[in-house]
């Protein structure tokens, strides 16, 4: 063959992927009557029968689809969860939706620490004949009472006493509502 023929071929070369260029292999397979040869400019030789290759490329294509199909299967929810992160704004409104996700996290946290250490108790309660005695508002101390006391006035003490302990949380709560609302603006509507 003449050196402008080989640098005519050369340049007529496709690169092929995947089932493509094993349809292609396949192809060329057939055109030149089963034989078994290398790939001109490749070192990888091509010592499969035609079908053998259709095998392969059934193979690959149902794996392909395989793969789409997993992809398709994803709910529409966990897309939803990736928008509600922000990664559909622009960088500027993320930005600012991780700084006041950071603020809230932090509130939060500081909301939590406030109420685990609440050392509110009630001296008030009567124990029997003989005098009065202390109970911690702390959950594990009010529900029982709540559920298991028959004396109603009790109970009532105890519930008012628990819900209005710990007040500094009230501006740590109005904080919280202002930052979730400001977030709740800068998410698009779906």
């Amino acid at each position: 063959m003449s050196k402008q023929k080989r640098e005519n071929r050369n340049t007529n070369l496709v690169a092929l992927t995947g089932g493509a260029a094993l349809l292609a292999i396949a192809v060329n397979a057939l055109k030149k009557n089963h034989k078994k040869k290398d790939l001109p400019g490749s070192t990888v030789q091509v010592n499969l029968s035609p079908p053998e290759i259709l095998r392969l490329v059934n193979r690959i294509i149902a794996k392909s689809k395989e793969v789409h199909d997993s992809i398709a299967s994803v709910p529409l929810d966990k897309v939803r969860d990736f928008e509600r992160s922000g990664l559909s704004l622009t960088l500027t409104k993320r930005e600012e939706l991780q700084r006041l996700s950071a603020q809230i996290d932090e509130l939060s946290g500081r909301y939590i620490r406030n109420l685990n250490d609440d050392s509110t108790s009630l001296l008030s309660l009567d124990k029997a004949e003989n005098g009065k005695f202390k109970v911690t508002l702390r959950s594990h101390h009010v529900s029982p009472i709540l559920e298991l006391c028959k004396v109603g006035l009790t109970r009532r003490i105890v519930a008012v006493a628990y819900g209005r302990r710990c007040e500094v949380n009230l501006s740590i709560l109005e904080s919280l509502v202002r930052q979730s609302i400001k977030t709740q603006l800068l998410q698009p509507l779906s």
